[in-house]
């Protein structure tokens, strides 16, 4: 039968959410494993449930209706967490010692947590290492309840009691410009040159408003005030090719940035303070997986 919430089920949340990622229900059933008309058959009862139009579709194509995009940005949260809660009753029923779960943005991931969990598989080739894709705000709820061991915070912004950080790599946050942009002709540039810019910002989804938080915050923290203007697109890569067209300007870590693309200009911005970095868990730490990647970090950053 499947976990159920009146008449709507689990599966039904499932189904609409491939459907809706390869807007084919062909393909959707093929990586479900159902056959086509079951699929197809399940979206309308599930049209029916919620009583709207998820799906324009005809033999051409599918799209997905103003209500199926509405409705595809809240269950992203809601499968989130039913996995999240399926992998922690997972650990807790089979007791597993040698398990880390990692909460993390991973649009902005720092190089460096990435090499830690690299280190740590090869120290135990048995660990087990689940990562979950959370923003900054889910990942201070996920810790609260135990769903993870780890997220990663700026110093600034590490939750107040009980929970300790470690810092592990200070970021500098530079500004990208097209360079067709006016500012691209300046030798040097700060951020308070880019205060009646528009800002280019990404759009989350789910999590819209947590980068725009982000650059509000920083912004407003560190030099006084907030931009007015901001568009928003809906990757690290869309902010870069609407900048790099001249569209506006986005303020992005170093680290995140290609090597190479000579449509941008970056420029550090002396008059923003560095991001420090932090690997935040609850104190004690408890978890052998925890503290031998905490260990691992710590030494990376020596």
């Amino acid at each position: 039968m499947g976990l159920k919430v009146g008449g709507l089920e689990l599966r039904h949340l499932r189904y609409f959410e491939a459907v809706a990622r390869h807007l084919s229900f062909s393909r959707a059933a093929e990586e479900l494993h159902v056959a086509q008309p079951v699929l197809s058959r399940q979206i309308k009862d599930l049209e029916e449930f919620v009583g709207a139009t998820l799906f324009d579709r005809n033999r051409v194509r599918v799209r997905l209706t103003s209500a199926g995009d509405a409705f595809r940005e809240q269950i992203g949260r809601v499968l989130t967490q039913v996995d999240i809660a399926i992998t922690a009753a997972q650990q807790a029923a089979k007791e597993l010692a040698a398990e880390l779960i990692i909460g993390d943005d991973w649009r902005f991931t720092h190089p460096l947590i990435t090499r830690a969990i690299m280190a740590l598989k090869d120290k135990n080739p048995k660990m087990e290492v689940t990562l979950h894709d959370l923003s900054r705000p889910e990942q201070v709820e996920a810790l609260k309840k135990g769903e993870i061991h780890v997220g990663f915070f700026p110093l600034s912004k590490i939750p107040a009691e009980g929970f300790l950080g470690q810092p592990f790599a200070t970021v500098r946050m530079v500004a990208v410009l097209g360079c067709s942009h006016p500012l691209a002709k300046k030798q040097q540039l700060k951020a308070i040159d880019l205060k009646d810019e528009t800002w280019l910002i990404i759009d989350g989804g789910m999590n819209a408003n947590s980068y725009r938080s982000f650059i509000s915050r920083m912004c407003k923290e560190f030099l006084g005030f907030v931009p007015r203007k901001m568009r928003r697109a809906k990757s690290r890569d869309g902010i870069l090719n609407l900048a790099a067209l001249g569209e506006g300007i986005c303020v992005l870590p170093e680290y995140v940035l290609p090597k190479d693309n000579a449509m941008l200009k970056i420029y550090p911005l002396p008059d923003l303070k560095p991001v420090e970095l932090c690997a935040v868990y609850k104190f004690p730490a408890k978890s052998q997986p925890l503290k031998d990647f905490l260990e691992i970090l710590k030494k990376m950053k020596e």
